[in-house]
């Protein structure tokens, strides 16, 4: 009971930022060593400890590439020597059933994609027509302020404008198969798969997410999020509460 009553006088931003440090690292930090984490460095200890870092002499980047570049090679059949870092990664993917090919591409590579697009008129046409739909029904109740139709039709003035708008995004679902503007290209694919899957490639690729430089520079910027402060002013000893504000 005493240990729960201290973990729920936690600040919730700052729960909020351990949830993320625990996503980004690939880690999980107990609730005990949650209430005694009081500043920074006690915070960057922590993640020390369940990485245990080690120097490495292998490039996490250079490994997310090949790996991408493998998974291409081996699930489309693209030669090696059209995997370069400037090649339109749309240019390597099957132009028919891009949605199954891309969801190939996420399972083979064993990290997480971002969905695929719309196409843009399509994005246009689908705000313009979910405004177009609202402003219509904003009217029809300014009406029904006016000259009272029954409770039915309030209901259903006020519920068919978000319903509508699902609806069309729902089944449109399918069109989606344009690559993400992160995924343009294959290095700005490699830079994004990074940023989205850096604790787990590291450990799957055998390279320490837990070098005190890739520990200090994730931690940095996560804690320059939540606490608004820039990351090069952040010192280890700050205390999350009382300096950060991180409440």
């Amino acid at each position: 009971m005493w240990l729960l009553e201290r973990i729920t006088s936690i600040p919730p931003s700052f729960l909020e930022l351990l949830v993320e440090v625990e996503n980004r690292f690939d880690i999980q930090i107990s609730g005990e060593d949650q209430f005694r984490i009081r500043t920074v460095g006690d915070l960057y200890d922590s993640i020390c400890e369940r990485l245990k870092p080690r120097p490495v002499a292998s490039c996490l980047s250079t490994a997310t590439f090949l790996r991408l570049r493998h998974s291409l090679m081996w699930t489309f059949g693209v030669p090696r020597d059209r995997v370069q870092l400037s090649t339109p990664l749309a240019e390597l993917l099957p132009q028919t059933a891009r949605r199954q090919a891309w969801r190939q591409l996420e399972q083979h590579l064993q990290l997480s994609l971002d969905e695929l697009c719309r196409p843009r008129w399509l994005s246009v046409l689908l705000m313009g027509m979910c405004i177009f739909v609202m402003l219509m029904l904003i009217g029809l109740l300014i009406v029904q302020i006016v000259v009272p139709m029954g409770v039915a039709t309030a209901l259903f003035t006020i519920v068919a404008g978000p319903v509508f708008c699902i609806l069309s995004y729902l089944l449109t679902i399918p069109c989606a198969t344009e690559i993400p503007p992160e995924y343009v290209t294959v290095e700005r694919a490699t830079q994004t798969l990074l940023r989205r899957n850096y604790g787990k490639l590291a450990k799957q690729e055998g390279v320490s997410s837990g070098r005190a430089d890739a520990i200090d520079y994730q931690l940095r910027q996560l804690i320059e999020i939540y606490a608004e402060v820039p990351a090069e002013e952040i010192d280890w000893e700050m205390r999350f509460k009382e300096d950060l504000q991180v409440v």
